[in-house]
């Protein structure tokens, strides 16, 4: 049976962004034989408990310390995706400030247009609080591309 992946979010510029959490990789890998850089198109897990991966380090506390990097193209990559979900392991995904205000916007849009709410009335803080209430929600090409299939 397979487990559902629990993703993090993290805004790039407010939280770790990925270079940081790579850099530590690259930098302190647990295991480096062969020396071994992680590429952009990389997974990367956090957990409080080992991860399997292509490389795996120690960081900055998340929802753990230990880290893990897959490559999607690499040996046992899917296995090593199925032992990180059953051990409760999250998969970071970053966005950007712009998104996340694009986000906000379109889920807020009816408010902003019949308040006429200026986003630059917000603090940063108060916008990235907001996506993450409304982040799962569907926006209208979402919607459509799940219906078209």
């Amino acid at each position: 049976m397979t487990r559902e992946t629990q993703i993090r979010i993290l805004v790039s510029g407010y939280q770790y962004s990925r270079e940081e959490i790579v850099s530590d990789a690259n930098r302190e890998g647990m295991h480096k034989l062969p020396p071994v850089e992680v590429g952009p198109d990389w997974e990367i897990w956090n957990a409080p408990r080992p991860l399997y991966g292509h490389l795996s380090w120690y960081g900055p506390f998340l929802s753990g310390l230990l880290y893990s990097a897959i490559d999607p193209n690499g040996d046992y990559a899917e296995e090593y995706r199925e032992f990180n979900r059953r051990n409760d392991a999250r998969l970071l995904q970053w966005v950007t400030m712009e998104e996340v205000i694009e986000k906000v916007k379109w889920y807020y849009r009816d408010l902003i247009e019949e308040k006429e709410v200026n986003m630059d009335d917000f603090s940063d803080g108060e916008i990235i609080r907001t996506y993450f209430r409304v982040k799962d929600k569907e926006t209208p090409y979402e919607s459509r591309r799940v219906k078209d299939e």
